[in-house]
């Protein structure tokens, strides 16, 4: 079994469509990621991305319903190693 590696509280939020955009490092720095792959699971839904070389950050775009949820994240680096994605931005779209 997988262990998270981070969890996300969103509260109070309107239903829509959302940008979440996962980072190792706040956007100021412009540090890019060091993970080639990660996932997460939010509101019942369940989506992995790979990451292009020289990114600066994981974006998922999805649905979410109104109210409180949690978004769990996980991201590897090129061995399968964990590794963090610390911020989070989340943009009603």
């Amino acid at each position: 079994m997988e262990h998270p590696f981070f969890l996300y509280l969103l509260t109070n939020a309107p239903h829509g469509h959302y940008r979440l955009s996962l980072r190792q490092c706040p956007k100021e720095a412009g540090e890019n990621l060091e993970t080639v792959r990660a996932k997460k699971q939010i509101a019942g839904q369940a989506h992995e991305a790979m990451v292009s070389n020289g990114s600066d950050r994981i974006v998922f775009d999805l649905q979410l319903p109104e109210g409180k949820t949690k978004c769990i994240t996980w991201s590897y680096d090129e061995q399968g190693k964990a590794c963090g994605a610390y911020f989070m931005e989340v943009e009603l779209l």
